[in-house]
């Protein structure tokens, strides 16, 4: 990974590293993601971002890929996005629900708090 990563071309390119598998300490990834350019990709249910000028949220659902997000975890993510400040934010819904929940939670960021997503 730290051979390809040092011998690309990044042009204007983001690249993302999200962890799997086995416990990853955050002094790891944030070496890692330094070291290499790279932004910390997680799900905010389930981590917090240890790396990165902007933020990538993969969203897999709370109990696995079968969970439709409730309205009050919708809710709770954009709260925790506002508390963020003007740090730029991706999310990405990777669930079975992965349409509905992405149109729903758009919905919910245009009406609660008046933000415009594309």
């Amino acid at each position: 990974m730290k051979k390809f990563f040092k011998a690309i071309k990044r042009k204007d390119y983001l690249f993302f590293f999200e962890p799997r598998g086995n416990e990853w300490h955050n002094q790891i990834i944030k070496r890692t993601c330094q070291d290499l350019g790279l932004i910390h990709c997680v799900d905010p249910f389930k981590n917090k971002p240890a790396y990165g000028k902007i933020r990538y949220y993969r969203l897999h659902g709370i109990n696995g890929y079968n969970y439709k997000f409730k309205d009050k975890d919708l809710i709770w993510l954009l709260n925790f996005i506002n508390t963020e400040s003007k740090i730029y934010t991706y999310v990405m819904f990777n669930n079975v629900y992965m349409f509905e929940d992405a149109l729903r939670f758009k919905q919910k960021a245009e009406s609660e708090k008046g933000i415009k997503y594309g």
